[in-house]
């Protein structure tokens, strides 16, 4: 069997395994147990397959820069349970793929979401928040270290992840009271191991403690810490992503889509 066969059937049953199981997230946990039987790795916690497609890498000071486009076998994930027993799925924006996206696979995504509690007598709001990182894992703040000042007045304090991977988040001011409160502002994300971590939308950073950086720009470019655009993206179907090849050519790789019916039987 050639190269491109085996590729090929590879990817047919990583499709497959979608629909036989996948009730957990993707990503790689800290402490988890996986294995790499070829070029996917397997998550043996929920078996979830994820296979890699490399794209870019390249040296840069300090750090390098490398994109992939990746598999995931988990293309559903549980939102929760009814009292009466029924279990409500979420299908993901773009089944499967992640890489698509500059900024989130370059920088990650931060979310929150809001609760409320009451501190005295006064209800207030109070906001969890989730760094997931350009490999998809889920990263969850504790809200230990994050305190309000009297009543319901602006939230500020620094808060770690529940997971042990590290990361330390910043937050300061902000009006989390009452119904009409807004979340607290992120003043700085860290990880492990001192990166400084700047998410937007559509723009963010990575600066490691040498104020070496990789930016990403609104325009859909790409800039590393030798201040070079590597990578540029353009279009949405089809997307195409352009950087340099060897000599200085540059290079396209073309992302179609197509649209599929999927009927789900979760019983």
């Amino acid at each position: 069997m050639s190269h491109s066969a085996r590729l090929a059937s590879t990817v047919f049953l990583l499709v497959l395994s979608a629909f036989c199981f996948g009730q957990s997230n993707t990503g790689f946990q800290p402490f988890g147990s996986f294995s790499s039987p070829g070029p996917d790795i397997i998550n043996l916690a929920n078996l979830n397959v994820h296979l890699t497609i490399p794209v870019v890498h390249k040296a840069g000071r300090g750090m390098p820069f490398n994109y992939n486009l990746s598999y995931d076998g988990t293309v559903w994930s549980v939102v929760g349970t009814t009292k009466n027993g029924t279990t409500t799925y979420k299908w993901g924006f773009s089944p499967g793929w992640t890489g698509l996206s500059l900024n989130g696979s370059i920088v990650g995504g931060l979310t929150y979401y809001t609760f409320g509690f009451v501190p005295n007598v006064e209800v207030c709001n109070d906001t969890v928040y989730t760094y997931t990182d350009p490999a998809g894992t889920s990263h969850t703040f504790g809200a230990s270290n994050v305190s309000y000042d009297a009543g319901c007045g602006p939230k500020t304090g620094t808060t770690t992840t529940t997971d042990g991977s590290g990361y330390l988040l910043t937050l300061s001011g902000g009006t989390d009271g009452g119904a009409l409160g807004n979340p607290a502002t992120v003043v700085s994300l860290y990880d492990s191991s001192g990166n400084l971590i700047n998410v937007g939308a559509l723009i963010g950073s990575i600066t490691d403690p040498n104020g070496n950086a990789i930016s990403v720009n609104s325009a859909g470019s790409v800039t590393d810490t030798l201040g070079m655009t590597v990578l540029s993206l353009s279009g949405t179907s089809p997307a195409v992503f352009s950087y340099a090849g060897p000599g200085g050519s540059t290079q396209h790789l073309q992302v179609n889509y197509t649209s599929q019916t999927v009927a789900t039987n979760f019983g």
